[in-house]
């Protein structure tokens, strides 16, 4: 399962030419349309989100590395290079602590002082191994949570266990995480070092209820009754919480249509999972192992994404009250390749592109999904990869970095002409495009991902409504080899470069326009000032 050389799960270093091929028939020719005089949506932070659970090496032996006694770590667990790794990548929210681990934690386990807190075994991954389910030390528990959010300016967003503790407790949590010191949990908080609360806002009513591996699994009729009940009890004492329900990517809706038709007016947000290629099992099976990890069928599966969450808000649009304005949280959303990739995974430039291409995504539907967390952060799935050796960021890490740096606050219309990349069960545009700009109206943000394995795609940019200066910084994210990985070796070898272009602008009868090539298989992100 491992390289010895490099801490790396070995199934992740499949060579190119045992990977299955797609036929490339696409020419170069593309072009960019840019409407910047018509802002649209507003683009907020939250959808460069994470998640955080107790599985795998994510938390214990990844964020986590010491008994909560090391004056040299941040909160005596958290390594410096760990902190400044998560630093780097602009982390807008972190969703803890689960995930499915969440439907059987009980936040009393992981408060007060480090040595009454118990060792227990993990209840739900625990039972395919300790790899899998390390046993939960409790050291990281609600106030390191919160107070690790801080430090890295992130919205911290809690999965209450709806699954196997009342609705009491969940209420109990959140007096924890807001309430003032003369209330009962507020004072203990106080008394465990916090007078100040935390004002967690999010709140998940339990994780994956269709799921039969959960605790409290159970029918869509049956939780939209539960979430009601939890609901309820949870914003007594806190009525503006942000309440986020269980949802399911499915075609033909019913898990969200009982859902909506039962908890909608109760809800603010609806939770939705997406995995690719996911056949776990089968992926394990040398026979499949060729087809899940080619390079096409990777980059096609933020097309099924997108019919997930496509199909997902028609159930909110059918189904939900009209006086409520509820939207979707992506909450888990990566690749996922083998089922050992939960203990500690590594991710390729291909990878990278992915993530990309999704951000995009995300960028275009945030007026639907204004909130969303890639699954994970750190090892389990992980865009950040953590030994005891080292620690060093996968391109899809290098990615968040990229947009998260160069974010704007509006979309902006960005249409693309081009041909498509087709083979057996591929179907994709050279070119995957968004753009924003700032709230000023002084920025313009193009991102780019050109899908194409061995083509530079030569590219007219149009655009009307803003005349850009004619030097651009321009960030690239590219390696001559798609499948390329760093390592703890070499942890360097995939990185955004940035230098300066300078446009050959022309005048349109629309507004400037210039020609760019973008190298195969890469991440771009230009930004351009107004002149």
């Amino acid at each position: 399962m491992r390289n010895a050389g490099s801490g790396v799960a070995a199934a992740a270093f499949i060579p190119e030419a045992a990977l299955a091929r797609t036929d490339d028939k696409v020419s170069t020719r593309a072009d960019i349309y840019i409407d910047y005089a018509s802002p649209g949506h507003k683009i907020p932070r939250m959808i460069y989100g994470h998640f955080i659970e107790q599985l795998g090496m994510c938390i214990e032996r990844g964020l986590w590395t010491a008994n909560g006694n090391n004056p040299d770590y941040f909160l005596g667990g958290i390594r410096p290079e760990v902190l400044e790794a998560v630093n780097s990548i602009n982390p807008a929210c972190i969703r803890w602590p689960g995930g499915c681990f969440a439907d059987s934690y009980h936040f009393r386990d992981g408060i007060g002082p480090m040595e009454n807190r118990e060792v227990l075994p993990n209840r739900v991954w625990g039972k395919f191994g300790k790899a899998f389910g390390p046993d939960v030390t409790n050291q990281f528990g609600t106030d390191e949570f919160c107070q690790f959010c801080e430090r890295v300016r992130a919205e911290p967003m809690i999965t209450a266990n709806a699954g196997s503790a009342p609705p009491e407790d969940a209420a109990a949590w959140i007096e924890y995480c807001n309430g003032g010191i003369e209330t009962r949990w507020g004072g203990e908080r106080a008394r465990n070092g916090r007078e100040k609360p935390y004002g967690v806002k999010y709140w998940f009513v339990g994780n994956e209820m269709w799921n039969p591996l959960e605790f409290g699994h159970c029918t869509a009729e049956e939780y939209a009754k539960r979430f009601v009940k939890y609901a309820r009890v949870m914003r007594k004492h806190n009525p503006d919480l942000n309440l986020i329900a269980v949802g399911l990517a499915e075609p033909d809706n019913h898990w969200n249509r009982a859902v909506m038709q039962g908890a909608g007016q109760d809800m603010d947000y609806l939770s939705i999972h997406s995995y690719h290629p996911l056949s776990l099992l089968g992926a394990i099976g040398p026979g499949k192992l060729r087809a899940h990890y080619s390079y096409y069928s990777v980059l096609q599966g933020v097309t099924r994404f997108e019919k997930n969450l496509d199909r997902s808000w028609e159930a909110i649009e059918k189904w939900g009250p009209a006086d409520r304005d509820i939207k979707i949280t992506f909450d888990e959303w990566n690749l996922w390749f083998v089922f050992w990739d939960i203990i500690r995974a590594n991710y390729n430039l291909r990878d990278g592109l992915f993530v990309a291409a999704m951000l995009n995504t995300l960028q275009r539907r945030a007026d639907k999904i204004p909130i969303a967390n890639i699954a994970q952060m750190i090892n389990c799935l992980g865009i950040i990869f953590v030994d005891e050796k080292g620690v060093f960021l996968t391109p899809g890490a290098w990615v968040f970095k990229m947009y998260t740096e160069n974010a704007g606050e509006n979309h902006v219309s960005a249409k693309t002409d081009c041909d498509r990349i087709t083979g057996r069960e591929t179907d994709l545009p050279v070119l995957n495009v968004s753009s924003t700009r700032d709230r000023a109206g002084k920025t313009l943000n193009l991102f780019v991902v050109n899908q194409h394995r061995r083509e530079e795609i030569s590219t007219e940019i149009k655009i009307s409504g803003f005349d850009p200066d004619t030097n651009a910084q321009v960030h690239e994210l590219s390696h001559p080899d798609p499948m390329h990985y760093n390592t703890l070796r070499k942890p360097e070898e995939v990185v955004p470069r940035t230098q300066s272009a300078r446009l050959d602008l022309k005048d349109t009868d629309e507004g400037k326009s210039f020609r760019y090539s973008f190298h195969p298989h890469s991440v771009t992100v230009m930004v351009l000032k107004q002149a």
